[in-house]
């Protein structure tokens, strides 16, 4: 081969290496593009883990809401957001950590999910379940009409399990009257004659730490629940209010006993009153720390009460005359004579439930089917700002973060009601 030849041939074979043009800018153009792929992918990443932590470590609650908070410029938007059976005369609800718990006269105790409304576990007992339960730290009360105390922790059982209590204990009252809790320790009336206190308890069958009696005198137990104040447990028995002390030893005696007419509903505690209802047409007021024998200071007019709602120094009574529901200022000047209502609210039929007042607006069951609320703030005659239709004898309310009521039925129904009628 000469030596041109050769020139050639290396030069033939220099330009089979050379790229062509614009190569190199190709090159780095899918570099750049390989690393945003990357870039995106571990940005996604990032985000899924993120997302799953939050959900783990933040509470439901705090992950929404859709639902509006039920205050006086909303509660006209009350709609019915979901209805559940529960069986036959459903006690009043009580909610606690999402869940609604309901007592029935078959002796059924359901708990539901407060967002959807089904069944998470249920407990059986037998007796009937005719008052409504109470939360004892992580557990639910219920007192039964066959004299049995029984609590279950609220987290007993998923998916429709059936529960068993955690312990019982043996009150021998027929009534199955309300218990109450304040300072862990439970409240309970038995018969016309005994209040019972339960602490401590943690399984199998307890006995009360301690027993407050009275003299018996035949009358049917109260079905009212014990309330607590300045140190003494006030409560009826029979028809009497009485008063105990919160700590005694076996065998409490009464530090009072009060005759003013033949007393049915209450206690409850005000700013500055205890306040009972009565049968003779009258709701008294009782200092808490009255000195001595305790005398009512303080009464208004109200026809077949329900248990009252105290709020801001004014009692929102029911069955007043002339109305269904009277709010009455806590202090009034009256001489005693009866208070003057600051405003009169009318309702059709009698009222059935307790009265609940929340975030402005008062809250009372009817006998025409309705659950009616007013105002807090009202008008000297006061209209309902909504009336929703419950479809029999209207019981409850219970409130759930102020977004959500829960109403109970003699149709053996509960109903969660929210602004717009959009699940809680």
């Amino acid at each position: 081969m000469t030596v041109s030849e050769l020139r050639d041939a290396l030069r033939r074979q220099q330009q089979a290496y050379e790229p062509a043009p614009g190569a190199f800018d190709r090159l780095v153009r899918r570099r750049q593009r390989k690393q945003r792929v990357r870039r995106l992918a571990t940005v996604a990443i990032a985000s899924l883990v993120f997302g799953a932590a939050l959900l783990v470590l933040l509470p439901l609650s705090d992950l929404d809401h859709g639902t509006a908070i039920i205050d006086p410029s909303t509660v006209g938007g009350l709609d019915v957001a979901w209805t559940a059976g529960v069986g036959d005369s459903p006690t009043a609800p009580i909610v606690h950590d999402g869940l609604v718990f309901v007592g029935t006269g078959s002796g059924e105790l359901f708990a539901l999910d407060a967002r959807g409304g089904h069944v998470v576990w249920v407990g059986r007992l037998s007796g009937s379940i005719v008052s409504t339960p109470a939360i004892a730290g992580d557990q639910v009360v219920v007192h039964t009409t066959s004299g049995v105390l029984a609590a279950f922790d609220t987290a007993c059982g998923s998916q429709g399990a059936t529960c068993f209590p955690t312990w019982t204990g043996n009150t021998g009252d027929g009534a199955g009257s309300p218990p109450s809790v304040a300072d862990g320790v439970i409240y309970v009336n038995a018969g016309d004659d005994r209040l019972l206190a339960f602490e401590g308890c943690s399984s199998g069958l307890c006995d009360p730490a301690w027993i407050g009696r009275i003299p018996s005198y035949g009358q049917p137990g109260s079905l009212v629940a014990p309330a607590v104040a300045d140190g003494s447990v006030w409560t009826v028995l029979g028809t009497d209010t009485v008063v105990f002390p919160m700590r005694c030893d076996r065998v409490c005696e009464p530090t009072q006993r009060q005759f003013a007419g033949r007393m049915s509903i209450g206690p409850v505690l005000g700013d500055r009153l205890i306040v009972l209802g009565s049968s003779t047409g009258y709701v008294y007021g009782f200092r808490a720390d009255c000195p001595g024998q305790c005398r009512a200071v303080w009464r208004a007019r109200a026809d077949a009460p329900t248990t009252p709602a105290v709020d801001d120094g004014v009692v929102f009574v029911s069955g007043a005359p002339g109305g269904g529901l009277a709010a009455v200022p806590e202090l009034c000047r009256s001489a005693g004579a009866a208070c003057d209502p600051l405003w009169v609210g009318d309702i059709h039929g009698s009222p059935t439930s307790t009265v609940v007042t929340t975030n402005g607006v008062v809250y009372v069951g009817s006998s025409d089917g309705n659950l009616y609320a007013f105002p807090k703030a009202c008008d000297e005659t006061c209209s309902p700002s909504a009336v929703v239709r419950i479809g029999s004898s209207a019981g409850g309310p219970a409130v759930w973060e102020g977004r959500a009521l829960f109403v109970t039925a003699a149709d053996g129904t509960l109903r969660a009601l929210t602004v717009g009628g959009v699940d809680p």
